[in-house]
Formats: structure tokens, sequence, C-alpha cells
């Protein structure tokens, strides 16, 4: 048996990737063709689309063509390639793997997690992404190091790709899409970036580190799926997931000399948690730097970490975005994210509940604002099941 994997974010999937599988089918004759969208690729941090999304483009787009796989969006933490490939094998233990990569890829293979073993588990088949003798040779070159420092097989499959990049579409290229994916983008809203937003990105891509900044991405698809959901403004809702961390990753002295410029009011028992101080200094930097001026975007800034008494429902969608972002792993997240969209308060009870616990466990100080938040969300738990229940004796 012969299976091929092909992986990629895939943000949005394209009609690039549709003729390069055919032909890759055309060439291989495989039995079973999967297509894997990453979850959280460990070499970059740059799509602006949440995993559920880009799953149902993948499905829509590669219909009748090839099986796509979950599996990658199911685990937890990064997609490590080596990990896709022991699953595979573990499953398909007597079928030959060929592993599908572009050109950039194979340039930087040997930096993977674990390439060796790679080697071991699947035939890597490298294709250029843009049609030159040059790159194919020097793809040529680079295979026939891998191979002789690392044993296995590379091949070069050299084709004539239809030249077309996710960027290019997720800015307007509509005819590089199927017409069922180009339905789904329109549906869904997805690509209609602002300027703003863009420009924010740029600059943060820059300043965060990699792990902060992909975290900030995936709160600001989490926050943007949940104003959805409960019927907020979306863009607002992105503008703040994506400037919620602006300052994480300040020092603690330039976090207390911003809030003594700018004379930010901080409760005394946060003053001395510096893990608690980027909210209150982000919102600043978010109104200074960046020019927001949305009170209700900034105070969501300034209490997403502790949480509030009373807050408002947009204030929630962010204080639960970063906490369920795709990139946490943490024990019970997956009940929350579920939670989250049917019930806010309920799904707060669960974060702050957790939250709290951990705390007291590792006897670290408890934000008087989040019991605050958790005895108020409690409350308006039990409000609604009052009415549900007074509803029910009618």
């Amino acid at each position: 048996m012969k299976i091929a994997i092909y992986g990629g974010t895939f943000d949005p999937p394209h009609l690039g990737h549709e003729l390069f599988i055919k032909a890759f089918i055309e060439k291989y004759l495989p039995d079973k063709m999967i297509v894997i969208p990453t979850k959280i690729p460990p070499h970059k941090a740059c799509e602006t689309t949440g995993a559920a999304d880009r799953l149902a483009m993948a499905r829509l787009a590669f219909k009748g063509i090839a099986e796509v796989s979950d599996c990658e969006i199911r685990r937890k933490g990064k997609s490590y390639t080596v990990d896709t490939l022991e699953f595979f094998k573990r499953k398909y233990p007597d079928a030959d793997i060929f592993f599908i990569i572009g050109s950039d890829m194979l340039l930087t293979f040997d930096e993977w997690r674990c390439p060796r073993r790679i080697l071991e588990l699947a035939t890597v088949v490298a294709a250029p992404r843009r049609e030159s003798a040059e790159l194919v040779e020097e793809m040529r070159k680079k295979a026939k190091s891998i191979t002789e420092a690392m044993g296995g097989k590379i091949e070069i499959m050299p084709l004539s790709p239809k030249e077309i990049s996710s960027t290019e579409v997720r800015e307007g290229a509509e005819n590089s899409v199927s017409p069922a994916v180009l339905e789904y983008i329109e549906k869904k809203g997805l690509y209609n970036e602002s300027a703003e937003i863009k420009k924010i990105k740029e600059v943060l891509s820059k300043r965060l580190s990699y792990k902060r900044y992909y975290h900030s991405l995936g709160v600001m698809n989490t926050a943007a799926e949940l104003a959805a959901r409960y019927g907020e403004d979306v863009e607002r809702a992105r503008l703040a997931g994506i400037l919620h961390d602006c300052t994480k990753e300040y020092p603690a002295a330039t976090h207390y000399e911003i809030i003594e410029r700018y004379k930010v009011d901080v409760p005394k028992d946060e003053l001395g948690v510096e893990k608690l101080l980027h909210s209150k200094t982000g919102a600043v930097m978010a109104k200074e730097e960046f020019g927001v001026t949305d009170k209700e975007i900034l105070s969501a800034i300034s209490c997403h970490t502790a949480g509030k008494e009373n807050m408002t429902t947009f204030e929630k969608i962010l204080f639960l975005a970063d906490f369920i972002d795709p990139s946490r792993d943490y024990r019970g997240v997956e009940a929350i994210r579920k939670k989250a969209f049917r019930d806010l308060d309920e799904a707060i009870v669960d974060c702050t509940s957790f939250t709290v616990k951990d705390l007291a466990k590792r006897k670290k100080t408890i934000a008087l604002n989040t019991l605050l938040c958790y005895n108020s969300a409690v409350r308006a738990v039990n409000a609604k099941r009052y009415l549900n229940e007074k509803e029910k004796d009618k």
C-alpha cells in the first residue's frame, strides 16, 4: 500500500494546491492521498485564520481528490512532521509512506525535529515552488547532502506548478480558489482584515517572540469567533485580540515606568505581580502607540488577565479568548473551549476556578479581581438557571 501525505497551513487552500495534488497522484499513483492542515506550525507564525476554518476549507477544496485529516489540529502543541509520520506508521504499519514538501522546506530540512527519523519513516518528495532550473539544481544538491549524511530517500518532483501564493489569495485573488472555498470565505468574512490590524501585526510580529506573537494571533482569531457567536463586532474583537499582549514581554521596570508616567490605576494586590501588569500597560500602549480610542477595547485589554466583576460581553470574550486560544494545552481546555461557545459565564466559572486552584496550589497571589470575576460569573449562571426553572414551571 502506498500512502502520500501532504501537509501545510492551507490559509487558504488554493488552486495551486489542487493542481499539485493531481500532478502528484498522476505520477506516483498512491492508494491513499492524505492532506493535513497544521494546527501550530513550528517554523512560522504567519497564518491569520483559525484551524477550524482552514480545516473546513481544505475539506471543500480537496473533496473527491484527497482525504483531509484533522490529526494535527487535534494534537496538543505544535505540529511536528515526525509525530505525524509516527502516527500514520502506527495506523498503516505495512504501508510505504511518501511525505510531500516544497522547496523551501527541503532547504531547511536538516533543521527540523528528528530529520533522520523522518527519512526512516517516509520517502520525502520535494517539489519546487516555482519554475526555475536553478532552484531544481539547488534542491538536488541539498537532497544529496542530506541523504549522504542521514540516509533515506529524497526525490525531486520537477513540475510547472501554478504560481499562486496564499498571501495573494488573502489579498483578493478570487480566481485562485475553488467556488466552494470562495463561497466559504465570503460567508465567514475571512481575510477582510483592516489596514489598522495589518499595520499592528507588522509591528508586533517583529517585536514579540514567536510564541507570544502566535498566541496573539490565536487570541485574535478566537475572539473574532466568539464575537460572531455572541453578536459583538468582529473587527473590534480582532483588534482587542491582537493587541492584548502588546507589552507582555516588557521588562518589569518598563511596566512600572509606564504605570508611573500615565498614572495608571492598578489595584495594590496586582501591583507586585508582574504577570498581571501587562494587561494594564497593554491598554495604555494600545491607546498611546497604536491609537486605539475605543474605551471598551481598552477596558477589555486592561482586565483580560485577572478579570473583574460584572464584565461586559465584549470583555468576557477577550478574557476567554486569552484562556482558550489554540496554543493552550492545559488539562481541561477542550471542555472550556466548547463551553465558551455555549455560555460565556459558565466558561468563566470554569477558567477562574482553574486559575484560583492553580495559584493556590503554587502559593501565588490571587488577585481580588479574579475572585470578583468568579463570583460574578457564578451569580450570572445561577440567575439563568433560576429563570430557566421558572420557565419550566409555567
